[in-house]
């Protein structure tokens, strides 16, 4: 059977092959080679006035649409919450229980999606999370280490992936040492699945973060690519090649694979102006502007030069409300201008970028073993 596979797919290259022959061809090369697409799904704290551990049906409708569409994956961001950017104690409960994340991670595996847990720290004033430094550092650790261990011994069919840190930037440039500490612990403990760290980059500078994520034990560096474009004299059909700078930028500095763990455009006006603080102001709602954007940078992610190992895909943030279930199942009665691309114009480039990133990776009449 393999000789005969192998001679079908010199024949008539890898994407028809692949689509004539898929329930007889072993998904390892594909899972190793393809680009990766996921969604962000949110748990805020007060997503859901619930206390049972049942998934519900609106909930597995909303993953099943995720599937669908296509993507390969998603980032379940499970909120957790201090009082202010300098405490040292973190709240180590959410309304969503340990059973809730549970049903939600076993499900998304049930649909072939592959899951990280990413917890999310958030702080009562709503300060920016990349600028917590806690009082005591070590008591914060604790804490910290105490959640991460809890989420890691979550229950699944298959093994899942953990986020040793998101945005917590001043912390890890202050304590590499300790996130060093907690991923040999992580490792340690036996966890099969991989370790991520995320990271927000917004410029240049930003490249000094991967150089210290390159030493220490994670598995793959993610970006929250929130990058301001410069270049006001550039057309809008253009701004690929600055998007491209900036993916050169990272690509070249890290020594481990690369995911692009958060990537959004909101659908207003003069979105990518200043994207990080884009959720902070009003304008008005361009469908047409989140489409663009969203071309632009696929445009630029899938360019021939970065096509290789260390090129992991895009996971989407798509969050603007407290439940994921509205973000993905927007109608005409929600806000139109936010992150999320489902029902809108901007959908049919993600579905055409899911459609495509299987083969992406293949050379043309070759497949990799």
């Amino acid at each position: 059977m393999k000789e005969i596979l192998r001679e079908i797919f010199t024949a008539v290259g890898v994407p028809c092959a692949i689509m004539l022959f898929t329930s007889y061809v072993d998904k390892t090369p594909i899972e190793k080679y393809d680009l990766k697409s996921g969604v962000n799904i949110t748990l805020f704290e007060d997503a859901q006035n619930i206390q049972n551990d049942s998934l519900s049906k609106e909930e597995q409708k909303t993953i099943d649409k995720i599937s669908n569409e296509g993507c390969s994956g998603i980032n379940i961001n499970q909120q957790y919450y201090q009082d202010i950017l300098s405490s040292s104690e973190i709240d180590s409960t959410s309304k969503f229980s340990d059973s809730h994340l549970e049903q939600i991670l076993n499900y998304a595996q049930s649909k072939g999606l592959s899951a990280a847990i990413r917890p999310l720290l958030e702080t009562r004033d709503e300060a920016p999370r990349n600028q917590i430094m806690p009082a005591d550092v070590d008591g914060w650790f604790q804490d910290y280490s105490r959640i991460l261990t809890k989420l890691c011994k979550i229950e699944s069919s298959e093994k899942f992936d953990i986020y040793l840190g998101s945005e917590l930037d001043e912390l890890l440039v202050a304590h590499p040492e300790k996130f060093n500490e907690l991923a040999q612990n992580i490792r340690n403990s036996g966890f099969k699945g991989r370790i991520i760290h995320s990271i927000i980059f917004n410029c240049n500078s930003d490249t000094s973060k991967i150089l210290l994520l390159n030493k220490i034990p994670v598995d793959v560096i993610g970006i929250d690519f929130y990058v301001r474009m410069q270049n006001t004299e550039l057309p809008d059909s253009m701004k690929f090649y600055e998007t491209k700078y900036y993916l050169n930028e990272i690509f070249s500095k890290s020594e481990k694979p690369v995911l692009i763990t958060e990537l959004g455009y909101r659908s207003v006006r003069d979105n990518n102006g200043s994207m990080i603080f884009d959720y902070r102001f009003e304008g008005y709602v361009d469908y047409d502007m989140q489409k663009k954007h969203y071309d632009n940078f696929i445009k630029a992610l899938t360019s021939k030069e970065f096509i290789n190992d260390k090129n992991l895909g895009v996971y989407f943030w798509i969050t603007d409300y407290p439940s994921y279930v509205t973000d993905i199942n927007l109608s005409k009665y929600h806000r139109q201008t936010g992150y999320s691309y489902f029902n809108k114009p901007a959908e049919e480039i993600v579905k055409k970028y899911n459609e495509d990133r299987i083969f992406i990776k293949y050379p043309k009449g070759n497949i990799k073993q």
